[in-house]
Formats: structure tokens, sequence, C-alpha cells
């Protein structure tokens, strides 16, 4: 054993670098588990699978982190949106990227949902039903596939109803004042628009789509708001 003279201040300052050493050693492999915990529980999904990483650990007491990987069947809407924690989370992580089965959004469902995001800046892909689409168009019209636009909007043809009258009219899916919309190209937008997805941590500003079947694949891109 040391005796009382061998704590010299060498000896103190080397163990008190161990000990700092262990601890940050402990943090980096227990920290991770405890945030991937809080993680899955905002998601309101036990069968998520997240991944987190930060270095130091120690940031993630702070809610920071460099990178989270998330893969889950669903999001529960604990907020204004189904994405709203994901997203929220999101400002204080380097890079993450999200997989996510199915959303709920009203009456849509989009599925087969990946969400990217880094350095505030979105990108969002998503599938949708176009029949489901086209019963929220009022009058419960039907959506006829067009050849996108020139910037890769997605383009229907959609027969409405407006005041008893019923018509065909070109629409497009877009982004709108930070969401997505279906609204015709010209004339009555406001009275046959329909909103795709909207969520106040997001502003899309720009979207591309293609249709194959009953199933519109969408992407969207915008910053984190």
């Amino acid at each position: 054993m040391w005796s009382r003279s061998a704590w010299t201040r060498p000896r103190i300052a080397l163990l008190a670098a161990a000990i700092v050493l262990a601890l940050l050693a402990l943090g980096q492999l227990v920290l991770p588990s405890i945030a991937a915990d809080r993680v899955r529980a905002e998601l309101g999904d036990d069968r998520a699978q997240v991944d987190i990483a930060a270095f130091p650990a120690w940031k993630l007491v702070l809610g920071q982190a460099d990178r989270l990987d998330v893969s889950t069947p669903t999001v529960a809407a604990k907020g204004p949106t189904p994405l709203g924690d994901l997203l929220e989370r999101a400002k204080d992580v380097g890079r993450t990227d999200a997989r996510i089965g199915t959303i709920a959004i009203d009456e849509l469902r989009l599925r087969d949902v990946r969400v990217r995001i880094a350095d505030g800046q979105v990108r969002t892909d998503a599938s949708l039903s176009v029949r489901a689409l086209a019963a929220m168009v009022p009058g419960g019209g039907d959506l006829t596939p067009l050849p996108p636009g020139t910037d890769g909007r997605p383009r229907f043809s959609a027969r409405v109803g407006v005041l008893g009258v019923s018509a065909e009219i070109p629409v497009a899916v877009g982004a709108v004042d930070g969401r997505v919309e279906v609204r015709p190209e010209e004339g009555l937008a406001s009275a046959v628009a329909v909103t795709v997805f909207e969520d106040p941590g997001l502003r899309v500003e720009s979207v591309t789509g293609s249709v194959a079947g009953d199933t519109l694949r969408i992407a969207f891109s915008g910053v984190l708001t």
C-alpha cells in the first residue's frame, strides 16, 4: 500500500485523470442507450429502432447529438403533427435519418416515409394513395395523372364539383406557404385546394414526384423553422 507520503501531486493528478477517463468511457457506453430510450418514448412506438451517437457522449445530457438514425413502424402524434417531436429534436442533431412505415395525417396515410435532415435542411420522400387523395377533393373527384411540370411537380386532371357544377381542371402538387398542397394551376385555387402535408417545424420549399398506378411517390425539401 502507498503511504500518506506517496500521495504526491503527480500521483494525485494521474489518479484524477484516470477517474475522468473512466467516467468519460462509462458515459460513452451508457448515455447513448438512455438517449435512445427517450427518443423511442417521444416517437410513441416501443418497436422503434434508434441509434444515436455523440462525442463526447456528455453532449447528450444537453439534448445534443452528432447523429440520429431511426427506423419505426409508426409515429404517434403527441403535438400538433406526427413529426413534431422528431423535427424539434433534429435542431440539436448534426444529421438525422429517419425511416417511418406509416404516418397518418387527417384522412391521408403517408407510407414508406424517409426523412433526412442535415444543417437545418430537410429532404422527405413518401408514398400515398391517389384514390385517397382524390377523396379529399371537394365533391369527391377523380384524379387522372398528367405529365409532370417542367419543375418536376406531379400534375393531375381533377374532376371536381363546385356549387353543383362538375368540371375537369388541371391541378398540381406543390409548395404553398411552407406546406404541400394539391391545387388548381389557375383559378379557384382556394376552393379546391387540399393540404397533403403541413408542419409548423418545417417550411417546405419545393416538391417533385411521380405516379405509378394508384401510388404517388412524392419528395419535398425545405428547412427547419
